[in-house]
């Protein structure tokens, strides 16, 4: 085994060492199960008021669609069908679901029944 030839080598071997313990470690803690680490981590989503006003837009898409089965049809419904495809491409695959159902329903009753009563 070679001997450091001065006090800096040595303390710069430590130093390396250390480093390469700490990038080992974070290396391993991004791979890791998130369940097996420690910490809870958080998503990323940006402000954290976009998750509540994303939910407001499938909450707005379905009472438009709720809404096109009693009143304005053509227009709430297709509101409804549109606000409900925002709402699942913003991850509320529910809400954004439920609002397309029931306003394309409202809507192709809508134009199936008005030929009938005009």
């Amino acid at each position: 085994m070679q001997m450091p030839a001065s006090k800096e080598q040595a303390r710069k071997g430590t130093t390396d060492k250390k480093r390469k313990n700490i990038q080992d470690s974070e290396f391993a803690a991004e791979i890791a199960d998130p369940s097996m680490l420690g910490e809870k981590r958080e998503d990323y989503a940006g402000d954290g008021d976009t998750g509540a006003s994303n939910q407001s837009l499938g909450l707005v898409a379905l009472a438009m669609s709720i809404a096109s089965l009693f009143v304005l049809p053509q227009w709430f419904g297709l509101a409804g069908i549109v606000l409900g495809g925002a709402a699942w491409l913003m991850g509320f695959r529910g809400l954004g679901l439920w609002s397309i159902i029931i306003g394309s329903i409202s809507l192709i009753a809508y134009i199936v029944l008005v030929p009938y009563y005009s």
